[in-house]
């Protein structure tokens, strides 16, 4: 029986020693065995390496048995091997999430206990954290009687009110522990009370790489070393690192000093007894530059007494290099390992890369690496947490706590886990399950597509979903004359929307009913259970494993297999605790996502050839032939700890002070701190042949130093640096490419920079480069592309005249404002009616939207006047009062506006939309009472499915139907015929502009006053002669006090402020026939004003009658152009520079689509130019004589 500690360096023969001690042992006797123990995360890497060295150690036949001697243990995996036919092993133990669960039930039992802690329960990672505490307190051998002094206590500072909690917790928490379940700590005791029961002096045992050791770990190796033949304990430190304390700088080896006095006073050795032995031989395999830097590390960090001679040398092993950002670092450390790799001097597997930050950097270095090629092994194992099972429990959670809100039921059909399985019934029987399986997928993706389109455009959530009410469909009026085609199409959708609706109505709905009246936890839990088989979720595994298990993903498919059964286990421990009593959603939901958060995906070790990315803080990696470090900057290493978790240093230290030496707790911040320089340490021997150090200067705009360890080695040394921008740019000039995709990458960027260049001023190598690519066959095609990319020009192509007459048919049917869509831009034209691109529609309250309400509640008044016989100048303020109360309850019952009566808010914005019309409409009266003209008709319909025909033949075959609806036409009878005025609602300000006429952008006011014309003149056979075409602007205009004071009665404000606009005749005797008490000066209904001697004042928008006609036919010769050039194909992104803010292809819907950029040399504005009166008429009539080009 003897106990040795070995005392290593990094770059000493340790692996070497014990296979030598391991084989000398075996050959000694047959009956001797080996015990080899180390960490669980490295078991199987260690196995490996001691089996094959100790192998070749026993070469010879007569030895050749005794490798099997040899077992390679972690703690946990040795207590199976002594334990396995005990009965504590057929006991249950607990997982993470089990244990929480205790903790939250004892939190809610013993509420009254806790002062502090009683109301934290609820609180998202609390019970977690308390998990750890609890944890800390076992490993460290903590029992109830250290917490006595402050149950006994009667008040208390907050620490020890804190303890005492802590307490309390701990002693309930081990009670329940030792009722019905047995954990590895367990274990562990009950292994080393075998342990010390047996004979084992024929076994010798070897303890390497534990930089921790908990108080059942301590008791185990107790045992050992009292019943085995020999026990040596392995750990990094030097015997100068057990020197008294003032002769050293800051121990590097504190923490291995610590864990080894920890373990000497537990088997109760003296520190100073000869079993501390260092291993002097080192490992022949590591460069000498490595040895150099070791020795210099450890002297200047307290690990070795520091040496006078030491001088300045150059060391070539190491090499450290600078780089712009991090994703430059990264692409040039993989270009470098790919470079080695290919030289066929190292293999990957010989590589490795640490990082400090390698979860962060995952994100970035994981597709780097595919692009690199370069097969990998990442250590890091994901959480379970991001697992659709998750989404699907939160969002059942969630419908029923938010009821029936859209995002929590999109949330669960979107998870693609759960409903979809169902549908398979549907689909013709098939030989191969899956092959049902995927097909049911693709049908229920586009089902749900469809229904989403059908929820977001009628607002349908809450009890839209769970009444009887059938779900309807409001089609979207892009186009009038196409909605009868697509009336079809949309019941379809409906009625499948319907089905999906009611399937999932009639599973969930059920569920809830039932979850209410349940009484105990077990009932619910078996409820949810049915639930989820019910909708399909264990399908839904079952289809993602096997297609990732097909299509060679194996490590997917496992990963289902393992969320399913940890989600089982999580059922069953909560069943287990809280089974008997009531069912808390929340408190289920809290411990399921702290269950899965800190539950890990089952790692497979790595056997290929493949590079391995290891985190530095796991100091679980052995040296390599060649490491890369990346991220080496000030902050990264050495890092300032911060105090975290739910027991503060403060506590920590003062409970530890109360406390006999065989107890022990986590380290301090400050304790953690001092491990920086030894993982630096760590880092300086990695290497056998080649370390690479690295940072970037860059992250997130903010500047970055190199690490001060870095620093340190710098100034120590002469050691290459580079400048990793200036190396990478330089080995692109010189052509070294060490992927296809670095080729590419660079050559475009150099197509870019020398796109319009000379070719004398290309270096030679970017113009080689492209031809040898084109005459490649195995890239010919990524070059074209490539190629493409470069000089193409965000141009839209002009359709051929037989695919726009495919599209848009031989006989357009357009309105005047799709016309103007055309002349703003036609492009936008192009998707909007040409291939009736549009937004998914949602249910909100549109500027379309309120603009029908104003039409037609203006609509409905006057045909109620008409019909009541009215007379409208002198209808009273109640009337109208009374016939709008009417009209506004009539819409109530209309499905265009149910929008408004959707929600509270909806309906205040009804009332509001309700008072607008109030105001505007009294305007409007006001506005007829100063008029003799009588409103005659309200929107009044022209177009090809109407009364009114429009249609502009184009050419023989080909014709233009313009559809419209004019809001409202004003007559005034005369002996000679009639007046006629126009009237559009306009929820913005309008005003005409005839130089948007002559660009045809505004093309409606004089194309409707046209068309009115020619319906009054039919319907009376009488002389028709437009007096104006005007706007009304809809609106609730605000007034100051100056404006009331100046006018008693409000009424000639109020007139002001909704003056017409538009334009108007020149002939002042027609206007005063429709506005008989005007004089003088400004009228305020009207857009015009006359000065003392008759004269038109500047503001008045008067036309000549001939130039009204002029304007009115220019109107009808731009749309027949625009309905040519649609059907000639043209479709050019071609947008106005003034109209930006609004375009659809600049700022709008279509930017997307369109990418137009005004930087580009083809991407260019139209500009309104702006032209004298005489000129534009001058100019409108020589373009309807064919006289302009």
């Amino acid at each position: 029986m003897s106990f040795e500690v070995i005392l290593t360096k990094e770059t000493s023969a340790k692996v070497s020693q014990i296979a030598t001690k391991i084989a000398d042992w075996l050959k000694q006797s047959s009956n001797n065995q080996v015990i080899y123990l180390v960490p669980d995360h490295i078991k199987f890497s260690a196995e490996l390496e001691m089996i094959q060295q100790v192998g070749q150690l026993l070469q010879q036949p007569k030895n050749s048995y005794a490798v099997t001697k040899m077992q390679v243990y972690s703690f946990k995996r040795l207590a199976w091997y002594f334990l396995r036919d005990h009965a504590a092993l057929q006991r249950p133990s607990l997982s993470k999430v089990g244990i929480c669960m205790i903790l939250q039930k004892i939190l809610t039992e013993y509420q009254d206990e806790l002062v502090l802690f009683n109301k934290e329960s609820r609180h998202k990672g609390f019970i977690e954290r308390l998990s750890v505490v609890m944890q800390e307190f076992r490993l460290g051998g903590i029992e109830v009687e250290d917490f006595s002094q402050w149950f006994e206590q009667d008040s208390y500072e907050e620490i020890d009110q804190r303890l005492k909690e802590f307490g309390i917790i701990y002693k309930h928490y081990l009670e329940y522990l030792k009722q019905d379940f047995v954990q590895s700590e367990d274990l562990l005791k009950i292994l080393a009370e075998e342990i010390s029961s047996m004979d084992l002096s024929n076994t010798y045992v070897v303890i390497d790489q534990s930089y921790h050791l908990n108080a059942m770990e301590l008791e185990v190796i107790d045992a050992l070393v009292k019943s085995c033949g020999g026990v040596e304990f392995y750990t990094t430190a030097t015997t100068d690192a057990f020197k008294p304390k003032e002769t050293l700088e800051a121990g590097l080896f504190d923490s291995n000093r610590q864990l080894i006095s920890r373990l000497l006073n537990w088997l109760m050795i003296d520190e100073t007894s000869p079993v501390l032995k260092e291993l002097k031989e080192e490992n022949n395999t590591f460069h000498p530059d490595f040895l150099e830097l070791e020795q210099y590390w450890l002297e200047t960090s307290g690990g070795l007494e520091t040496s006078s001679n030491r001088t300045s040398r150059k060391i070539e092993a190491l090499q450290w290099t600078t780089y712009e950002d991090e994703r430059q670092e990264i692409q040039e450390t993989l270009a470098t390992i790919k470079t080695l790799v290919d030289s066929g001097k190292y293999r990957y597997q010989d590589i490795q890369i640490l990082s400090r930050n390698l979860e962060e950097q995952q994100t970035l270095l994981q597709p780097l690496l595919e692009t690199y090629q370069i097969p990998y092994f990442m250590d890091l194992s994901d959480t379970m947490e991001h697992h659709p099972l998750i989404q699907v429990l939160d969002a059942i959670f969630a419908i029923q706590k938010h009821f029936w809100r859209y995002h929590d039921i999109m949330n669960l059909l979107r998870s693609e886990y759960c409903f979809w399985p169902l549908n398979r019934a549907n689909l013709e029987n098939k030989d191969q399950e899956e092959d049902t399986l995927r097909d049911a997928l693709i049908q229920y993706r586009q089902q749900l597509d469809e229904t989403e389109t059908i929820i977001l455009a009628q607002g349908y959530e809450g009890k839209d979903w769970i009444s009887s009410k059938t779900w309807n469909y409001q089609l979207e009026k892009i186009d009038e004359d196409s909605l009868s085609s697509r009336e079809a199409l949309v019941h379809q959708q409906l009625t499948q929307a319907q089905e999906l609706r009611e399937q999932i109505v009639s599973l969930l709905e059920p569920f809830y009913k039932k979850l209410d009246k349940v009484e105990t936890t077990k009932e619910a839990i078996t409820l949810l259970y049915q639930l989820l088989e019910n909708i399909g979720v264990t399908d839904a595994f079952l289809y993602w494993r096997n297609h990732a298990a097909n299509i060679g993903d194996i490590q997917t498919a496992r990963r289902q297999d393992q969320v399913w059964n940890e989600f089982l286990k999580l059922l069953e421990e909560y069943v287990y605790i809280f089974g008997d009593e009531p069912f808390d959603w929340e408190i289920f939901q809290l411990l399921l996502h702290t269950g899965f958060e800190h539950t890990h995906y089952n790692m497979a070790p790595s056997t290929l050839d493949q590079l391995t990315c290891t985190g530095i803080d796991s100091v679980r990696y052995s040296p390599k032939k060649v490491t890369f470090v990346i991220g080496l900057s000030q902050g990264v290493l050495p890092r300032m700890e911060e105090e975290s978790g739910l027991i503060t240093d403060e506590e920590r230290e003062y409970l530890l002070s109360k406390l006999d030496s065989g107890r022990f707790l986590h380290p301090t911040t400050i304790q953690k701190q001092s491990v920086e320089p030894f993982l630096f340490y760590k880092v300086l021997t990695s290497a056998t042949e080649k370390l690479y150090l690295s940072m970037h200067h860059t992250d997130k705009g903010a500047k970055l130093k190199p690490s001060s360890f870095v620093e340190r080695i710098l100034n120590q040394y002469e050691i290459t640096t580079q400048d990793g921008n200036q190396k990478q740019q330089e080995r692109f000039e010189q052509g070294e490419f060490v992927t296809i995709h670095e080729l590419f990458t660079t050559l475009l960027q150099k197509l870019r920079y020398y796109k319009f260049s000379k070719e004398e001023d290309i270096p030679s190598i970017w113009i080689a480069l492209p031809h040898l690519l084109r005459q490649d066959r195995d890239f010919q095609q990524e070059y074209h592309t490539l190629v493409d990319s470069v000089f193409h020009l965000n141009i839209a192509k002009q359709l051929p005249k037989e695919l726009a007459a495919e599209l848009y048919g031989n006989h357009l049917y357009l309105s005047t404002s799709q016309v103007e869509t055309f002349y703003k831009d036609p492009f936008s034209h192009f998707l909007q009616y040409g291939l009736n691109v549009r937004e998914r529609r949602e249910f909100e309250l549109t500027a379309a939207g309120s603009g029908e309400y104003f039409h037609e509640t203006f609509d409905q008044f006057i045909r109620k006047i008409h019909e009541l016989n009215l007379d409208i100048r002198s209808i009273d303020a109640t009337t109208t009062e009374k016939i709008l109360k009417e009209i506004f309850d009539s819409m109530n019952d209309d499905a265009r506006f149910q929008i408004l009566n959707a929600t509270p808010r909806m309906n205040w914005t009804k009332l509001l939309l309700q008072d607008t019309i109030r105001q505007t409409l009294s305007a409007s009266l006001l506005q007829l009472q100063q008029l003799q003209v009588t409103p005659w008709k309200t929107e009044v319909v022209f177009g090809a499915k109407s009364d009114q025909k429009i249609e502009l033949p184009l050419n023989d075959t080909q014709s233009l139907f313009i559809r419209g609806k004019i809001d409202r036409i004003d007559l005034l009878e005369t002996e000679n015929g009639y007046h006629l005025g126009i009237v559009d609602y306009k929820s913005s300000a309008q005003k005409f502009d005839i130089n948007r006429l002559r660009y045809g952008i505004q093309l409606q006011l004089l194309t409707y006053l046209s068309v009115a014309r020619n319906i009054v003149s039919e319907q009376f056979n009488k002389a028709v002669t437009p007096y104006g075409g005007l706007y009304m602007h809809v609106f609730q205009p605000s007034f100051n006090a100056k404006d009331l004071k100046a006018d008693a009665d409000f009424e000639e404000t109020r007139l002001k402020k909704y003056k017409l606009s538009g334009l108007l005749t020149n002939d002042l005797g027609v206007l005063q026939q429709v506005q008989p008490d005007f004089e003088a000066g400004d009228s305020i209904v009207l857009p015009f004003g006359v000065k003392k001697d008759g004269e038109y004042k500047a503001s008045s928008q008067v036309y000549a009658p001939d130039d009204i006609n002029l304007l009115m036919d220019f109107a009808f010769y731009q749309l027949k152009t625009a309905g040519e050039r649609i059907l000639n194909g043209e479709n050019q992104i071609a947008p106005f520079d003034e109209l930006k803010e609004y375009a659809d292809s600049v700022n709008g819907k279509f930017s997307a689509i369109s990418m137009f950029d005004a930087t580009n040399p083809e991407n260019n504005y139209q500009f309104l130019t702006k032209m004298p009166l005489q000129e534009n008429l001058t100019w409108m009539r020589n373009k309807i004589d064919g006289k302009e080009e």
